[in-house]
């Protein structure tokens, strides 16, 4: 096992006939002897979160590179509801040798897509992977990996419009981007662009220019090219921008076609 390379995983669980449908399996229970991988630069696991992070919790891959992680949704047996096993996955993710420059953010359908990238490629080809169902907390998500995001100096946001209204608070998202502090870069999509400069803001809506400090760029992207929310867009990163300038460089907000490579680029004053 000390010399095993890769480590491909898939672990159902399927509760007994006369027990409820949310029945899970129980958390691991105490803390036993970290299993060492030295060699172990590929793992790849799909099946319930509970097995997942009863694997994390006693292994040590240093050596891993790719990681590719597929959970399902549940419900738990305590009355409360599975999600992301956080403490232990951050554990083992910064215990790796990876220096991570770009983090990706994805929610749709109930399902959260997350990825650290070494490189800036594109999310389907980024070595770190986890796509989960359930509940989660951006914040404490930052907060455990605290260590690996501080390197990281592009920010990918692909939420849809409504995550926002039910499922992304500003106060979630700004708590997340607390633990970026060398993010150079974030992409959003036009749709949702009001939606994280909101979320840039404090709660009473004034700028925080203590948030990414090293930000060079915003980046929203859009299949239309400039349509009707180009002004409203403009003018809600406006005030944050005048902020992060006041504090440190000039930041360029730029409008980039998906349908092209060519990208219309304008500084906000």
């Amino acid at each position: 096992m000390s010399r095993l390379r890769r480590l491909e995983l898939e672990l159902k669980y399927l509760p007994q006939a006369r027990s409820s449908i949310n029945d899970d399996p129980r958390p691991p229970t105490g803390a036993g002897d970290v299993v060492p991988l030295p060699e172990l630069t590929q793992l790849v696991y799909s099946g319930h979160r509970r097995y997942f992070e009863a694997l994390v919790a006693v292994l040590a891959a240093p050596s891993l590179r790719g990681l590719d992680v597929g959970l399902g949704s549940s419900g738990a047996i305590d009355g409360t509801t599975g999600g992301f096993p956080i403490p232990h996955l951050c554990r083992f993710i910064r215990d790796t040798d990876n220096q991570f420059i770009t983090v990706f953010l994805a929610y749709s359908r109930w399902q959260l897509t997350f990825s650290l990238g070494t490189g800036f490629q594109p999310v389907q080809d980024q070595p770190f992977l986890i796509v989960d169902h359930g509940p989660f907390s951006l914040e404490q998500l930052g907060r455990e990996l605290s260590g690996p995001l501080s390197t990281v100096e592009e920010l990918v946001i692909r939420w849809k419009p409504w995550c926002f209204d039910r499922y992304i608070q500003p106060a979630q998202m700004r708590g997340f981007c607390y633990y970026l502090p060398q993010v150079k870069i974030v992409q959003v999509p036009v749709e949702v662009a009001l939606n994280v400069a909101h979320s840039f803001k404090g709660d009473g809506g004034e700028p925080i220019p203590s948030l990414l400090p090293a930000l060079e760029r915003i980046e929203v992207r859009s299949a239309a090219g400039e349509d009707d929310t180009y002004v409203s867009i403009c003018s809600a990163f406006e005030p944050l921008i005048a902020a992060w300038q006041r504090a440190g460089g000039p930041i360029r907000l730029s409008w980039t076609f998906w349908r092209n490579s060519s990208a219309q680029k304008w500084l906000v004053r």
